[in-house]
């Protein structure tokens, strides 16, 4: 407990030179580092839920790709489907990293907040699986994408599907360093 006191006590100064009341994140880094076993809390159905609505709330991502050693990292705008677990992106197929995922479609990335304060600090970290959509599939992420996006309607690049594998978010309006897990189930 001695070690959480003194951690408390560092990040209560840093906090201070934040403008951030540090009594108040001095005790929520506490109750961090008193939290449950991490295997516990992977897909926890209240994480799940401040995840989703984070995904909702924001709209650029930062993607990287790789393929024979090769890596790219874009920004992309993205909507968020709930329902599916995926992000639908628009992205030419001629970019670089589109090249890349068109020879391996498993990508990995971050999705965060610009915070001033390191107590407001949001944001996710993802593994995923995209693909080129057509058809269909296309027709009805691109309306998706559309109505959040107006200005894409005058844009025909396609739509990509970001299948989320694994995602470790961290949360410091929850605790210092508070992370939430989820992972795709097996199908």
């Amino acid at each position: 407990m001695q070690s959480v006191l003194v951690t408390s006590r560092i990040f209560a100064q840093f906090a201070a030179k934040d403008g951030c009341d540090s009594a108040i994140f001095s005790a929520a880094l506490q109750l961090h580092c008193l939290g449950c076993p991490e295997e516990n809390r992977v897909n926890n159905p209240d994480d799940l839920q401040v995840i989703s609505q984070f995904l909702q709330k924001q709209h650029v991502l930062t993607l990287c790709a790789a393929h024979a050693g090769e890596m790219w990292c874009a920004n992309c705008f993205y909507v968020f489907d709930g329902q599916q677990m995926a992000l639908y992106l628009m992205t030419e197929r001629h970019t670089r990293h589109s090249e890349l995922m068109q020879h391996n479609p498993r990508v990995v990335g971050t999705i965060a907040t610009q915070a001033r304060s390191v107590a407001l600090i949001k944001g996710v970290q993802y593994c995923g699986d995209i693909k080129l959509l057509s058809d269909e599939a296309d027709n009805l992420a691109r309306q998706r994408y559309c109505k959040r996006f107006p200005i894409a309607t005058l844009a025909s690049a396609p739509i990509w599907q970001l299948d989320l594998q694994e995602i470790k978010m961290t949360n410091n309006t929850l605790g210092f360093g508070k992370k939430l897990y989820w992972m795709r189930d097996p199908a």
